[in-house]
């Protein structure tokens, strides 16, 4: 009998304390521990039941029958909650595809080497011996001296963290499901034949822009190019009245975190082996290089900028552009200035496309049509 294989649905994802949970519909959620964790982790690309019990028999000390039955009874209450889908078993190329972006969202969230932000914290804090050989030893072994701070440091990273920004140096501060739903999105437009173009307005250091390329290289979709919309320069100062009313302020003044040359996000593509000349840079304030800018039919267009005047400017210069059967992602619909843009441009292009949640501040949507 051939072994059922099953893959996770697109679903938000929140966090609980010292762990995260699942948004399922509207109003219930499922609670993860860390062998549901590793489960819903393995569920990223098609895997057989098989597949799932000879991995956690791998990793864990637990007897077979024991394994498979708390294994099986869990995927069922996945699949109770309309988490999973049944998909075809994946072809040899597919795998190797799969292990390739598995490996790159990791080395994007800097999640290959979570416990470098941990030595660089005990570093700055002085908490290593000051005897070198112990010193060393303290640093190697930190993923295991450290093991409740380790776990915490990489939920924040696969929830994409602010705070490790400064320690860890990730590509991109959007975390697993950012990249995840880059991905379900991307897959849908090649299987559809949706026409144009990715973009992404507010890069910082490229990390979902580099996703966005490598998806269209291992998908031979490589006619396809992405934009990079970005001033490399930090934020600007906010002026429009909703940023100011909500105090936002992300200039680069008190974020000089935020910022990221074009020549280090140029770099960061390099490094991968991403760059090449459909990889396109729009240096600038949106208001001045989008409605200039040479842009055909876009399939996936990703807002990034925090503000409501950047927010609503990349809207007003780019949203016709998308074709029907495109997506819309929203990375800050969970701060109140985005999210009265987003929500104003809606109302006024009568835009009923239904959005779902990502995470706890990020939103997409399909488009359904010339109207909205």
């Amino acid at each position: 009998m051939t072994d059922t294989y099953l893959r996770r649905q697109p679903t938000g994802l929140l966090r609980d304390n010292s762990s995260f949970c699942l948004r399922c519909g509207d109003s219930r959620t499922l609670h993860l521990d860390g062998i549901g964790q590793e489960i819903w982790d393995l569920l990223e690309y098609p895997v057989s039941h098989d597949e799932v019990i000879a991995h956690l028999l791998a990793s864990y000390d637990v007897g077979e029958a024991e394994c498979r039955q708390g294994a099986l009874s869990f995927l069922a209450e996945l699949e109770s909650f309309g988490l999973l889908l049944h998909v075809p078993p994946p072809t040899v190329a597919e795998r190797q595809r799969n292990r390739y972006l598995h490996l790159l969202k990791r080395t994007l969230t800097s999640l290959v080497y979570p416990e470098n932000a941990l030595r660089i914290s005990r570093l700055e804090g002085g908490t290593f011996s000051d005897d070198k050989k112990t010193r060393t030893t303290q640093m190697v072994q930190v993923r295991y001296t450290d093991a409740e701070d380790y776990a915490t440091c990489t939920l924040g990273l696969r929830l994409g963290s602010p705070a490790l920004s400064n320690r860890s140096f990730p590509r991109t501060l959007i975390g697993l499901a950012g990249l995840d739903n880059i991905e379900f999105c991307a897959e849908q437009i090649f299987a559809d034949g949706i026409p144009g173009d990715f973009l992404e307005a507010g890069v910082w250091q490229g990390g979902a822009s580099m996703m966005m390329r490598a998806l269209q290289l291992s998908h031979q979709q490589e006619n396809r190019s992405v934009w990079l919309a970005d001033t490399f320069d930090g934020l600007p100062i906010n002026t429009a009245e909703p940023d100011i009313r909500y105090g936002v302020d992300f200039s680069k003044e008190n974020f000089p975190i935020l910022v990221a040359p074009l020549r280090t996000v140029s770099d960061n593509f390099r490094d991968l082996g991403l760059l090449d000349r459909n990889v396109r840079f729009l240096p600038g304030l949106f208001a001045e290089t989008l409605p200039a800018a040479h842009i055909g039919p876009l399939a996936l267009l990703r807002l990034d900028a925090d503000l409501y005047s950047s927010t609503m400017d990349a809207l007003n210069c780019l949203y016709h552009r998308v074709s029907p059967g495109g997506f819309i992602i929203v990375d800050d619909y969970g701060l109140p200035a985005c999210r009265q843009a987003i929500d104003e441009f809606r109302e006024t292009h009568s835009i009923l496309d239904p959005m779902q949640w990502v995470n706890e501040t990020c939103v997409f949507w399909r488009r359904s049509g010339a109207g909205g």
